[in-house]
């Protein structure tokens, strides 16, 4: 039994850890969505002459891209604490998927009626667009209570604050000069977003089980000579190798 359990060991530090592959995830959906602003900004300079683009498309590309980004910041804060759960997918995908949807609702598909400006596009369905913002912060801040059982503090419990007031505040403004304004509001806040520095604090729970897992680990390290011998004989040459 310590023998298997000494190979599993060997094998994990070997390959892919939990945060890893959760990560590989969050990074395929997350791409999507910097793609395709990538691709709408090429569309946006290519018909400029056929189409107007107006303030708000291009405020709104800088938000989606901003947004992935502090994803990813997000996510890299919490690599100690993650796991692969059903659930921490299903969070990873209420977090990612609203930015790909995003990404290609903010421009007009095949209508029976041609859009005369991409800024109209968007304060036409602004309303579905910003509801779609507000699910990324939300999911993200109960994922973190509930799985990562981490919080939110300080200046962070603040910027989230403001995060999830940015939507709700754009949304009744009907005119072109609020939106922009907004936006570009918006903008800035997903920016300053990117400089949160350090980890999230554990929750007080969890510092207990990191203490006990701690101990168990020490003590596991201690182990005597003939243990690590096992250890050494089950990793595989071709792990040595790679390593």
């Amino acid at each position: 039994m310590v023998r298997a359990l000494i190979c599993s060991a060997a094998r994990m530090e070997a390959g892919m850890n939990a945060f890893d592959y959760l990560f590989t995830f969050y990074g395929l959906l997350l791409g999507i969505a910097v793609a395709n602003v990538a691709i709408g900004f090429a569309d946006m300079w290519r018909d400029c002459e056929r189409i107007q683009v107006g303030g708000c498309p291009p405020l709104l590309c800088g938000i989606v891209l901003l947004g992935g980004m502090n994803v990813w910041l997000t996510m890299w804060h919490l690599r100690d604490n993650v796991g692969v759960t059903a659930w921490q997918m299903v969070a990873a995908a209420c977090v990612a998927l609203p930015y790909v949807f995003i990404s290609r609702a903010m421009f007009p598909g095949q209508e029976m009626q041609q859009e005369r400006s991409l800024e109209e596009h968007y304060l036409k369905h602004r309303i579905l667009i910003l509801t779609m913002l507000l699910i990324p912060p939300v999911a993200s801040a109960i994922s973190k209570i509930v799985l990562d059982r981490t919080h939110d503090y300080g200046l962070r419990e603040a910027w989230l604050g403001a995060r999830l007031a940015m939507p709700l505040i754009l949304m009744p403004l009907k005119t072109r000069t609020g939106q922009r304004a907004g936006l570009g509001a918006f903008l800035a806040l997903e920016f300053i977003g990117l400089f949160r520095c350090g980890k999230e604090e554990a929750l007080p729970g969890l510092r207990e089980e990191e203490g006990r897992a701690s101990g168990r680990f020490a003590s596991w390290s201690q182990r005597p000579p003939e243990l690590a011998k096992g250890r050494r004989r089950c990793v595989r040459p071709g792990l040595l190798l790679r390593r």
